[in-house]
């Protein structure tokens, strides 16, 4: 919902209001664990099982982090009348540009080497999809 706000500003007034109050709700949950810093996926009550993980710590992170995004600033779309440069090389990708060639052309040797690798990777699956449905 954070990055819906983004995507469209329009949303914001209605949406804004809804994390906040899920991060509040969230954050009274984060109290638990040996170090009272674990938060539990149940945020809309306390009689819920308790349980620990990553997935709820992850939860409550992505809430509070979508509350922050009201206070970054938006980029700017850069246009040719805002800034913008577009210069473009029209000898791009010929022999002639200012790129260096590392590709070499294979050689007999490669293609030996290509066909052994492809056959024994071949022979390998088909051994082992054998073996498994043994």
């Amino acid at each position: 919902m954070g990055l819906a706000t983004r995507m469209a500003p329009y949303t914001a007034s209605e949406l804004l209001p809804l994390l906040a109050s899920t991060a509040e709700a969230a954050a009274a949950h984060c109290d638990s664990g040996t170090n009272n810093t674990m938060c539990t996926p149940f945020w809309t009550s306390d009689t819920a099982p308790v349980s620990y993980g990553v997935g709820p710590q992850m939860s409550a992170l992505n809430v509070f982090n979508a509350n922050l995004l009201q206070f970054v600033e938006s980029a700017k779309v850069v246009t040719s009348s805002t800034g913008g440069n577009s210069t473009g090389n029209v000898n791009a990708g010929n022999p002639a540009s200012d790129e260096v060639n590392l590709i070499t052309p294979a050689t007999t040797g490669d293609r030996v080497l290509a066909g052994v690798l492809t056959s024994l990777v071949s022979v390998g699956s088909i051994g082992f999809a054998c073996w498994l449905a043994i």
